[in-house]
Parts: C-alpha cells; structure tokens; sequence
C-alpha cells in the first residue's frame, strides 16, 4: 500500500511538472509574440535613425493603448526592440524625446540604454560617455550592491570610456570574491583597445586559469591586433610573438576564425604564412621541420592521479574498496605492462572480432606485455587471447566503473605505457583539482591512448601523437594548432598553420 501511494504521489508531481512546462512554453510563446506585435508597431521609427519627435510620441501611445502594455514597462519594451535590432541611434533620439518631456527616467530604463550603449562596436563620442558614466554614477547610488546581470552590464559600458581603469576596483568593491569572467573579458579588451598590453595580459592569463577558454574570445584578439596596427605598427611583430607564447605556455588551441585574423596581420607585416598539415611523426608539411616531443611531468601527473582520483570515496561509487585493493595489489605485483587494453570497449567497440584479432596480433608481434581488463560476463569474448603467453586477463564485477582501473593500470606501468580505449575520460580529467594537471592529463592521454575510427567497413586503429600537439616554435617557424568548434579536445589536431619572420 505504501508503494501505491509513493507511486501515486511521484504520478502527481510529474503531471504538475508537465502542466508547469506547457504554461511556461505558452507564455514564451505569447512573450515573443507580444514582441512581434510592439516591433511592427516600431517599423516607422526602426526605418529611421533619426526620427521626429512627433512619430515618438504616435507610437509610445500607440502600444500602450494597442497592445495594452503598462505605461510604466513602455520604454523598456520598445528600448528592448532596439536592441535586438541594434538601433542605437534611434534608441538615442528616443531616449532623448522621453527627456525633453520629462517622463520619469526609472533605473530600469537607464539600465536598459546602458545596455544598448555598451553594445556599441567602434568608439564612443564625448556624449555618449558622458551618458554612460551618468548613468553608472546612479546606478552606484541606487545599489549598495550591484546585483550581478546589472554590473555586467555595467562593466562592459564603463570599459568604453576612459575610466575603464576603475572597472576592477569597482567589481572588488561589490563585493565579487569569484570574479565572472565575463567581466575579466571586458577589462582585458579594454586594456589592449587602450595600450595597456601588460593589464590585459595579466586578465587574459586570470581567464585562461579560471576558465580556460581562451581559444574562443575573438573580441579580445582583435582588439589586440587593431591596437598595434594603428599605433604601434613598428612592434607589431614582437606583440604577435607574445601572444604566440601565451598559446603556447597554457596549450590553447585558437579557433580557426582566430587564426585567420593572425595570419590576415602576419601576411601583411612581412611574414609568411601556410595551412599545413603533420605527418604522424609531427613533420610539417611546408617548412618541413618537426614538432617538439611533448614534456609532460609524469612523476606530478600520477600522483595528482592517485591522490584525487584513486583515493577517497569517488572511486566507490561504483566499486568496492576490496575490488580496488585486490586490483592494486595484482598490478603492483605483475607490473610494468607495455599495453592496457579496455575490453568491454573494444567488444563494444569493433563488431568484426577478425579486427580485434589483427590488433592483438600485431602488438604480440612487437613483444608487448599486454594486460586486458573487462567484466565478468564480458570472459568468453576475450579468452581467446589467453592463446598468447604475453597476455593477462583482469575481470571485474558487473557493475564496476572500469576506467579508474585502466587508468591505474597504464600510470603504474610507467610512462612508456600505453592504453586502447575510445574512452575520452573528459569526467576524470575535470576532477583533477589543479588546472596545470589537467592539462598535463590531456597531454598524456594524447601521447598514450591508442583509439580506433570506423573507415567503411573497416576500424583503423589510431596510434597515439609522438610530437607535442599544441603552439610551438622550431627554427624560427612557429606551428600553432587551431580547430574548428567550441569543443574541449581528446584526440589529436590535424590543422595546424606555419608562420615565419624574417628579420631584416
């Protein structure tokens, strides 16, 4: 009867939530139809930049009295308009009609056009930051604290005008001890925007640690280029090598949109520029120089490893601690293995077992010691390979999470050791608490882990890199890896450009 009844309660709460999400979805709908409507009535004053002020005034009465929206949201529904249509100019004029008859200019309002002003894409004039630095002052008088949607806004208006300097003290001063990199983006391209290379490098850097996405701020790298090809042309080339090595110190991977606006400079400031490809063993196909076999501090990566993967309660989740310890104890004993095999993924993996099969094959035929791990239930598809001397079969529990194991396997092996998985291990890696270790992860996985593709009817295996796959500089060519999506990266880059300067 209990279970009647939990079943019957769970039923009702999923019917509210059902009948929740409807009544949202339709209120979506009737929001962005509302929003039509008021941007028909708009037309007349979106087709002009300078409308008069009679046409202001036809219209606000207009979608108050047709479209029955309070007079008191008016300003900012049609204010919102203008922005989605990016009408500042306009917005300006409106602005402007609502003060020269005196309606009431409420905080949400001023907020509002301080958002479309901060919107803008070239400089701003004299008025323009003189409306925003007004606006800013009442904001700071009508919140002790800035609540943080507001000082987003807030920030990225200010980081237009030439107090953009006093953005950091002021987000400190609200109080922020988690600073949203959103805000660190907007100092930053201020900072390069004004020549102040040194701030916006000390931000970029803050972003990359707290947030690593560096590869994608496109806003920031124009700014930067902009700002040394209208005045400092003359060190144009050593503020290009300077980002280069920012690249290169955090393993950043640009997108290719990025990209192209470097080599568009590069090209034009006397350096040479090709989109190239590597071979497997990292030479490039232009310049024909090799890449840099990846460091990694392997003695740093296995401890991080053990003591926040492998120890503590995490691991058990799905596991036991005497599976695990067992586990331990066999590969502390039967250790180093040349090659850790993932079998219940490469079961999973490669339908043909003819494929797996030659796989197999081949890394006996290089006298490798190879230790496959799988499950239980999974024993009569691999126990063939017990045919060969250098193979050992480990079997785990139905249940048991394998990756944490192979990891083990292949880190206590030593770093010659090398792994066969699909896995990308992406939820491992974010775990790792120091963001120089996850990155020293992703290298090694890079460097070690053996994957397959399905090519027809055929799985190719795929060897691990041999070179170091991010920014580099091998006699005086630089070979900088870009990609084409926002995604985090677990296999090898395959579009990399060639630049070179000659110094004259």
């Amino acid at each position: 009867m209990e279970f009647i009844n939990t079943r019957i309660k769970f039923l009702f709460r999923r019917r509210n939530l059902l009948n929740k999400q409807i009544i949202n979805k339709i209120q979506r709908i009737n929001t962005k139809s509302k929003f039509d409507e008021i941007k028909e009535t708009l037309l007349p004053l979106l087709d002009t930049d300078y409308p008069p002020q009679d046409l202001c005034f036809n219209l606000r009465n207009d979608i108050i009295n047709k479209h029955s929206v309070p007079e008191h949201v008016v300003d900012i529904k049609i204010l919102d308009v203008f922005k989605v249509e990016n009408k500042l100019e306009s917005a300006k004029i409106y602005v402007k009609y609502l003060k020269s008859n005196n309606y009431p200019l409420t905080k949400f309002i001023l907020i509002k056009y301080l958002e479309l002003l901060s919107l803008k894409k070239t400089s701003i004039s004299n008025l323009e930051e003189e409306e925003i630095l007004h606006i800013c002052d009442v904001i700071r008088k009508e919140y002790e604290y800035i609540p943080p949607s507001i000082l987003l806004i807030y920030i990225s208006a200010l980081c237009l005008t030439s107090k953009w300097e006093t953005a950091y003290d002021i987000i400190i001063s609200n109080g922020e001890e988690n600073i949203d990199t959103k805000l660190m983006s907007h100092i930053a391209t201020a900072a390069f925007r004004n020549g102040k290379a040194n701030v916006g490098y000390e931000f970029i850097n803050k972003i990359e640690f707290n947030c690593q996405d560096m590869y994608k701020r496109k806003h920031i790298y124009d700014e930067y280029l902009n700002y040394y090809l209208e005045h400092k042309k003359n060190q144009l080339n050593d503020a290009v090598n300077k980002m280069f090595h920012f690249w290169k110190k955090h393993d950043i991977i640009p997108l290719k949109s990025i990209i192209d606006s470097f080599v568009d400079t590069c090209t034009k400031s006397e350096w040479e520029a090709h989109y190239v490809q590597m071979t497997p063993d990292g030479q490039c196909s232009h310049c024909k120089n090799h890449l840099s076999v990846v460091k990694t501090n392997f003695n740093k990566l296995i401890k991080s490893v053990l003591s926040e993967l492998l120890i503590g309660n995490d691991i058990f989740r799905k596991t036991t601690p005497k599976e695990f310890i067992k586990f331990k104890e066999f590969i502390d004993k039967t250790k180093p293995y040349d090659i850790v095999i993932d079998g219940l993924n490469m079961v999973y993996g490669i339908t043909q077992k003819s494929v797996i099969e030659d796989i197999i094959s081949q890394f006996v035929k290089e006298h490798k010691k190879i230790l496959v791990i799988t499950r239980e239930h999974k024993y009569n598809s691999v126990k063939w390979m017990l045919q060969f001397d250098n193979i050992s079969i480990y079997l785990l529990k139905n249940i048991t999470d394998d990756d944490l194991y192979i990891l083990y396997a292949t880190l206590a092996s030593g770093s010659n050791a090398r792994f066969v998985s699909l896995d990308l291990l992406r939820q491992h890696r974010s775990k790792l608490k120091d963001v120089n270790m996850q990155k020293a992860f992703t290298r090694w996985q890079l460097t070690h882990r053996y994957s397959w593709n399905n090519v027809g009817q055929k799985n190719i295996l795929i060897n691990p890199i041999l070179y170091n796959p991010y920014a580099q500089v091998n006699n005086g060519h630089w070979h900088i890896p870009y990609k084409e999506t926002n995604k985090l990266l677990h296999t090898p880059i395959d579009t990399w450009v060639c630049l070179y300067h000659s110094r004259k």
